[in-house]
This record gives C-alpha cells, sequence and structure tokens, in this order.
C-alpha cells in the first residue's frame, strides 16, 4: 500500500506490479481474517485507511467516496468480528 503511494508521488511505471503486491497482500489478510483473525482484519483495516489518507493527501480525490464506503465496511466487521470472539470466550 506504501508502493502504491510512492508510485502515486513519483510517478513511478511500475503500477501494475505495485497493484499485484498490494492485493497479494491483501488476499494474505483476507485469508487469515476469513479463518477468524481479529488481527489480521485490524491491521488491513489500519492499512487501508493509512492508504487512504496519504491517497487523499496526494491529490487524488477521485476514489475517496468509495475508499469511505469500503473503510465503513471494514470497521464494522472488525466491530463484528471483536464482539463474536467476545460471545466465543464466554
Amino acid at each position: 500500500m506504501l508502493l502504491g503511494l510512492v508510485t502515486a508521488l513519483g510517478r513511478v511505471a511500475v503500477l501494475p506490479q505495485v497493484f499485484a503486491v498490494e492485493g497479494a497482500i491483501l488476499i494474505v489478510f483476507g485469508y487469515f481474517t476469513m479463518r477468524g483473525s481479529l488481527p489480521a482484519l485490524a491491521i488491513a483495516t489500519t492499512l487501508y485507511g493509512i492508504e487512504g489518507i496519504l491517497t487523499a493527501a496526494a491529490g487524488s480525490y477521485q476514489s475517496l467516496v468509495i475508499r469511505v464506503l469500503i473503510l465503513f465496511f471494514l470497521i464494522q466487521g472488525l466491530l463484528a468480528l471483536r464482539e463474536l470472539k467476545r460471545r466465543q470466550a464466554n
């Protein structure tokens, strides 16, 4: 995700490779989240939020509404998974 910011700010021509790395990272976090990993979802949500802030700071506002919507649902999922873990512990 940080690579995406570097690419956006530096106008580097390796954009497809950056998207591939970013996609692979998100797939790994998604896999562990599907297995019920709260830390994986928390890290993914945090990284996605940081990426959104840095992208907006770089002046790219095209996808801001979609990013906020996705971040909203990631946070909802984080809260739901935390509640599920709490109920399973009791």
